[in-house]
């Protein structure tokens, strides 16, 4: 409390328009302390003829230093630990199970459910239904016709986690809860849940040395999706995804990456309001529609060799909005305008900006270097 009032007493001495300016250099740690608790708020006219209210809160990840880190692939997960686990009960497609180990990096699996699937539907989606960011969500919940709540099975599921990372000898992963959903049991040619007991789902992001993996600079946006910006190069985001039933119907999907080398051991920022103008300027263009959160973290950029099998995490600012590319653009509005999931909808996307230069990093661009590693500016010694 005593420096982050001495910071704003700093603030409020300096001359309108220059508290911000980049010739001061913040750490993440005086970046928390300016933040902490605080929310964007404001209303802009748009060219569409719409007011877009902004409600969206700031979040900083509660650590000391930036580090600048290269990560790969965390190792392969030992088949007979997703055998301990449980399979699917019946294979799926050509005979593999359902628990498997994907390119040495994914572990997939799923316990049998406790109720008939019919073999049509064996290996299929569940939907999601209600979604809730993490800052929204009641605990208390209860999905229709399941006697656990969210809470519970959250911690069931995290739990879970844990103990098969530290079987394997791993451990320690530190997790940030991105959003939790409830979800229907598979759907039938009508559209129809095939069963009415609900279930629970958890979308994370692994954090590294304290601060959330949230994007991979090689994703961007064309024509209402996401797609790879060099499309010959194979891609991958880390990711973990739970989902659960009942205490032993379960599934979980994770894609985690694991240190290698540390570039920096911290570097200097820039405040989320040196990039604002552009972010400002594109909601009053009628290019963006929505904003869910800004968050400072890791977005995970390639290596000049453009070796995929390796990334580059480097702090960035992190907008997750709805955008679209042209102001015009209703891409799928009357299917996903009412799309309970935020993340299925047309327009969702997350804007980056580098934290060191207040930059966009443009959505359009689809060109080979899109994805490089930007220039690191150290701390002077």
């Amino acid at each position: 409390m005593k420096r982050l009032i001495v910071w704003m007493l700093m603030l409020m001495m300096l001359p309108v328009g220059s508290a911000f300016a980049k010739e001061k250099d913040w750490t993440i740690r005086e970046l928390y302390d300016l933040y902490q608790g605080q929310r964007w708020q404001g209303e802009y006219a748009s060219t569409r003829g719409e007011t877009v209210v902004v409600d969206a809160p700031i979040i900083i990840p509660d650590v000391d230093s930036a580090p600048v880190l290269r990560v790969g692939d965390y190792p392969i997960l030992d088949a007979a630990l997703c055998d301990a686990y449980g399979t699917y009960p019946r294979p799926y497609r050509n005979g593999v199970p359902w628990a498997r180990s994907d390119d040495g990096c994914t572990l997939a699996m799923r316990q049998y459910w406790e109720f008939e699937i019919p073999d049509q539907y064996a290996g299929k989606s569940n939907f999601g239904e209600e979604v809730y960011l993490s800052e929204e969500i009641d605990w208390s919940l209860h999905a229709e016709n399941n006697d656990m709540t969210m809470g519970e099975a959250y911690e069931l599921l995290t739990a879970r986690l844990s103990d098969i990372l530290t079987a394997y000898g791993s451990g320690g992963i530190e997790l940030q809860l991105r959003d939790a959903y409830t979800m229907g049991l598979y759907r039938n040619k009508d559209n129809k849940p095939l069963v009415d007991h609900r279930g629970y789902g958890f979308d994370l992001k692994q954090m590294v040395r304290g601060i959330p993996a949230l994007g991979n600079a090689h994703l961007t946006y064309q024509h209402g999706r996401m797609r790879i910006s060099y499309r010959w190069e194979s891609v991958y985001d880390n990711w973990i995804n739970l989902e659960m039933s009942s205490p032993t119907s379960y599934s979980m999907s994770v894609k985690l990456w694991q240190e290698e080398d540390c570039l920096y051991e911290d570097i200097p920022l820039v405040p989320f309001e040196t990039g604002k103008a552009v972010i400002e300027k594109m909601i009053s263009d009628g290019l963006i529609r929505h904003i869910r959160r800004v968050q400072l973290g890791y977005v995970a950029y390639v290596e000049p060799d453009h070796n995929t099998k390796h990334w580059i995490l480097v702090p960035t600012w992190v907008v997750d909005c709805d955008w679209f590319p042209d102001a015009k653009d209703d891409f799928w509005k009357e299917e996903f305008e009412n799309e309970a999931n935020p993340y299925r909808r047309s327009g969702a996307h997350l804007l980056y900006i580098n934290a060191q230069t207040g930059k966009l990093l443009d959505p359009m661009d689809m060109s080979r270097t899109r994805s490089d590693a930007p220039k690191i500016v150290p701390w002077e010694k």
